[in-house]
């Protein structure tokens, strides 16, 4: 339920930028769109060199040569709006927060700023922002693409052969079962990072803060053992939470192997008994491959917005902090 509401919170923060977003989903949207149309139009080619060539033929093959060829100089002109308007988006976002954070300084209880080390604060607004910027470039750059993608390579997938479509469409949600598992479980693993990093950026600062205090009761080896136990607590939560979002893509990709392997076979027996052209199969195959595509980008997505998440945890609740009572306030 919190993080829900910090998600909310975000996004309002994001929406004050309303023109740069409208763009981003209309880019998205169409950039993506006609990408999809592509291997359709190769398999017609294919197609067209498999019968007998005829000056219709040679025409219709033309034809399909330049329309890929101008879909696909659109797709790239729009995909480069797209993660312009995205990086703007993320600076924006970024700046807002870092701004809010800062602000909040100077309006928190002297009790708060006591008990929280200042490293702590500086770890917050930095990298926290930071992090938080880098997992909405992501989101930003695959959610709107993943999703009109599935659906527009869904839809023509059935009206080339829709058992085919149907085979897919069954068990491709298995690999995002399998990333969805794993994201849990290293969610958990990036919120522990996320404390430990603050810890050692803390521990850094008020070290270099007390540099002369340090040397003059000679308690050098002592603050370097304690670094080095906050290090390796930390070494030790970054390498499981690396771990865990590693496998997420080799684990959904050997599920889609076997679901491209089951659509090959499909179609092969398809086109032996010619009920489907060659150009089909490799249009088929080619958006079998894409349909899952999406379906990995946003398992990625999901596990690298755990880190984030975990981050924008921390700079909410700063900012949630009760401000320091005005004087005179009746309250």
């Amino acid at each position: 339920m919190k993080k829900k509401q910090f998600v909310i919170r975000l996004l309002k923060v994001i929406g004050k930028d309303r023109r740069n977003l409208i763009l981003s989903i209309f880019a998205a949207i169409f950039a993506s769109a006609i990408g999809m149309l592509i291997p359709y139009l190769a398999g017609r080619a294919i197609d067209c060199i498999s019968t007998d060539m005829t000056e219709a033929s040679y025409n219709s093959l033309f034809t399909i040569l330049i329309s890929m060829c101008v879909l696909i100089v659109v797709a790239s002109v729009l995909q480069l709006v797209f993660n312009r308007v995205n990086n703007r988006i993320t600076y924006f976002t970024t700046d807002v927060l870092r701004k809010s954070a800062y602000k909040k300084i100077n309006k928190l209880p002297i009790s708060y700023i006591d008990k929280t080390s200042v490293g702590m604060i500086q770890s917050m607004i930095i990298s926290d922002c930071e992090t938080v910027g880098d997992g909405l470039l992501m989101f930003l750059n695959q959610f709107f693409t993943g999703i009109v993608a599935i659906i527009i390579t869904l839809i023509i997938m059935i009206y080339i052969d829709y058992k085919i479509a149907l085979f897919v469409l069954i068990f491709t949600p298995v690999s995002f079962i399998v990333s969805y598992f794993i994201a849990s479980s290293s969610s958990r693993s990036f919120k522990r990072q996320a404390e430990i990093r603050g810890r050692q950026t803390s521990y850094i600062s008020e070290v270099a803060g007390n540099f002369r205090t340090v040397h003059a009761f000679h308690t050098e080896e002592n603050i370097c053992k304690k670094f080095d136990r906050i290090n390796d607590k930390y070494r030790q939560t970054t390498k499981k939470a690396s771990f865990l979002s590693s496998i997420t893509n080799p684990s959904t990709r050997f599920v889609n192997g076997l679901i491209y392997a089951g659509v090959a076979y499909i179609g092969t027996i398809a086109v032996i008994k010619q009920n489907l052209t060659v150009g089909a199969l490799s249009s088929l195959l080619a958006y079998a491959n894409q349909f899952m595509k999406p379906f990995n980008d946003l398992s990625s997505v999901y596990t690298e917005l755990s880190d984030s998440f975990a981050c924008l945890d921390r700079v909410f609740t700063f900012m949630d902090q009760d401000d320091e009572p005005i004087e005179g306030d009746e309250n």
